[in-house]
């Protein structure tokens, strides 16, 4: 199916000026920032005696378009074009015609492998001047020709594609669940004449606009002079950054601020057991500490017996530069966080967890210890994030805006070890029906359920050597990975990880994470 094309209207004023990641992420229009959200969805039966029904592509494909186009039209920043004029502003349309949104969606039954396919469409460059920012393709069970798996007779994927600069971690959530209650009303109802058209929600200020409130035209103005007086400092701190583990040679790119060249993205699956997710959560509980925790102490604990030569003292400080992601939606002012918590858009930022870029002894620390300190890194740095974040706005907009008269050279394209994504448990129901969308003809409901969801974007210009994905739902841990390393660094962290994690339950209160690690690893 062609591409999705829009053009901006003639006297259309609503405008967002992009701020700080916003700028980086819209930086080149040859640079995909797409992200990819995959919902696998199991067809549950009706009843006991009932074979489960699957979803009729023709119907799903006449229904999706009207269906997407009222979440496209109660979101402003699904309705925005980046300004051919002004690249560093967008314009949100006041409406998008259906024949539009026909392009957005795709059902599909031709697809056997759909990591791949997620994968090659992230990795497709878009002009975001013409191209609107979300789109979801269907993919159902593939016809017995193209089939490989045995598991997908009876899986039905939603992929939410958006584009990072509008958009984040939670947006394709909110996408997905709002689609989906539109496509469980039933078909008369959907297209009665006298269906309330959709309110837009108001168009959301950006980021950084919002948190600006905090601070004191007075604090702004000190931190501008200390923003000229010591941003050498830190792009020379940034620019020396030496990954801890290898870099892929073919992939050494490195980052001076001119036209980028694109590195193709490449990724790692995996989901853990419902069983696993269990004993993990129990021996957080028992330890005092949270999954997020644990999930830090075990990329530690995996990237160390990865990057570590055989024989080197485990006592010894392992330095692994580790930032994490927070969803602003719910850290704002109350006032503010009412009218954002289902808001799509950019609502994230990362920020450095301190302990791991000093240095950990893996043998000397115990394992929910290190969970603990982990946790208590990632609470705290918001406030850390707060106190510098009008140096990181001047320090983000100057360096979009070229205005600093020349940009170190960043050795790989990296300014660190890894950067941990993890947006916690699915927020919204897992059980869905698609009204009237059974195939066979008789116009029956199609009942589904989460069974996973995996979510991951296309490798940044400037970014940590890797990026680790990771999100729940009821029955499933599951963990998407992107790198910079080489295929084998990759494939010895994440298997690593996956195993430790897996692994979580059974680490003893007084073992040490190095001992943790051997123990399940065997290394």
């Amino acid at each position: 199916m062609s591409a999705p094309t829009a053009e901006v209207p003639a006297g259309v004023t609503t405008t967002v000026p992009l701020q700080a990641v916003e700028r980086f992420l819209s930086v080149s229009s040859r640079a995909s920032a797409i992200i990819a959200h995959v919902f696998a969805l199991t067809v549950a039966p009706t009843s006991t005696t009932a074979p489960p029904l699957l979803p009729d592509a023709a119907a799903l494909a006449a229904r999706m378009p009207a269906a997407f186009r009222r979440v496209v039209q109660r979101h402003p920043r699904m309705r925005a074009l980046q300004s051919r004029e002004d690249p560093l502003v967008s314009v949100v349309l006041d409406d998008v015609p259906l024949t539009v949104v026909e392009s957005l969606v795709e059902v599909r039954t031709d697809v056997a492998d759909w990591q791949a396919y997620a994968v090659r469409v992230v990795n497709e460059p878009r002009d975001r001047c013409t191209h609107l920012p979300f789109r979801v393709h269907v993919l159902l069970p593939p016809t017995p020709e193209v089939a490989t798996a045995k598991e997908d007779a009876d899986v039905v994927r939603f992929i939410v594609f958006s584009d990072h600069y509008m958009s984040d971690g939670i947006s394709g959530l909110i996408v997905f669940n709002e689609l989906l209650a539109e496509l469980a009303i039933p078909a008369a109802d959907a297209c009665a004449a006298d269906r309330p058209p959709v309110e837009s929600l108001p168009v959301p200020q950006p980021l950084f606009s919002v948190l600006n409130e905090r601070f004191s035209s007075l604090y702004l103005r000190l931190e501008r002079l200390a923003f000229r007086l010591i941003c050498p400092l830190v792009l020379r701190d940034m620019a020396g950054t030496r990954p801890a583990i290898p870099l892929d040679p073919s992939l050494v790119v490195d980052f001076d601020g001119k036209d980028p060249t694109l590195i193709t993205t490449r990724c790692l699956f995996a989901s853990g057991d419902k069983d696993a997710l269990d004993a993990a959560l129990s021996a957080c509980r028992a330890n005092q500490t949270t999954l997020h925790g644990a999930i830090l102490a075990c990329c530690l604990a995996a990237a160390a017996s990865v990057s570590v030569p055989a024989g080197v003292d485990p006592a010894a400080r392992f330095r692994f530069a580790i930032d994490v992601d927070y969803d602003w939606r719910r850290r704002r002012r109350p006032s503010a966080a009412a009218d954002t918590t289902a808001t799509v858009g950019y609502q994230s930022n990362l920020a450095t967890l301190g302990m791991p870029r000093a240095g950990v002894r893996l043998g000397r620390t115990g394992f929910w210890a290190l969970a603990r300190q982990l946790k208590h890194d990632t609470d705290t740095a918001p406030r850390t994030f707060l106190r510098h974040r009008a140096l990181q706005l001047l320090f983000q907009e100057h360096f979009i805006a070229r205005r600093l008269g020349g940009l170190p050279r960043f050795p790989g394209s990296t300014v660190g070890d890894l950067n941990v994504s993890n947006l916690t448990r699915y927020p919204f129901t897992e059980a869905h029906v698609l009204s009237g969308l059974a195939a066979g003809g008789g116009g029956g409901d199609c009942h589904l359920a989460l069974r996973s969801l995996h979510f991951f974007n296309g490798m940044p210009l400037l970014s940590n050597a890797a990026i680790l994905f990771i999100s729940s739902t009821a029955g499933s841990l599951d963990y998407s990975l992107i790198y910079r390393w080489s295929d084998a660094h990759a494939r010895s962290f994440f298997d690593a990880f996956c195993a430790l994690i897996a692994a979580v339950g059974s680490a003893s209160a007084d073992e040490t994470a190095h001992g943790f690690a051997k123990r399940v690893l065997g290394r």
